[in-house]
């Protein structure tokens, strides 16, 4: 699973995310080419409990065979997020995406995690509470 290997980017991008209170919840591997990993991520701020989906898309030109890559997979090449899983390399409901640029890494993850803020303070009608007055997902009771 992508979250458990020490890949730099990988764990920068988790500091990013728990830094701007978003915290993983799941870690799937999937099994088609396209992807290594899906990685739930829930908000603990604005929004509270609202999940989205990040994806470990594969580079499709990478050999797998090669020495340094990322996965079994291939290497991958960017990181996608969406509300919902993506079931081929172009479907999803891109919100965002970076990728991964030697070199330019950090600036790549600040504007992520910027886009992701972004996309969590424009959400409409989601019920304000507290983790005390909801669910263990924030949901009011």
């Amino acid at each position: 699973m992508t979250q458990n290997k020490s890949y730099g980017f990988c764990l920068q991008l988790r500091g990013a995310l728990i830094q701007n209170g978003w915290v993983i919840t799941k870690v799937e591997e999937e099994d088609r080419w396209f992807a290594e990993d899906h990685w739930t991520v829930r908000s603990e701020r604005q929004a509270y409990g609202h999940e989205l989906i990040l994806s470990f898309m594969i580079d499709p030109m990478s050999d797998s065979s090669e020495k340094f890559m990322d996965s079994a997979h291939g290497e991958i090449y960017s990181v996608r997020v969406s509300q919902l899983k993506p079931t081929n390399r172009f479907s999803g409901d891109k919100i965002a995406e970076f990728y991964k640029r030697k070199g330019h890494l950090a600036e790549e993850i600040s504007a992520f995690i910027d886009a992701l803020d972004t996309h969590r303070n424009n959400i409409q009608n989601v019920p304000k509470c507290t983790k005390e007055e909801g669910d263990e997902n924030g949901t009011r009771i």
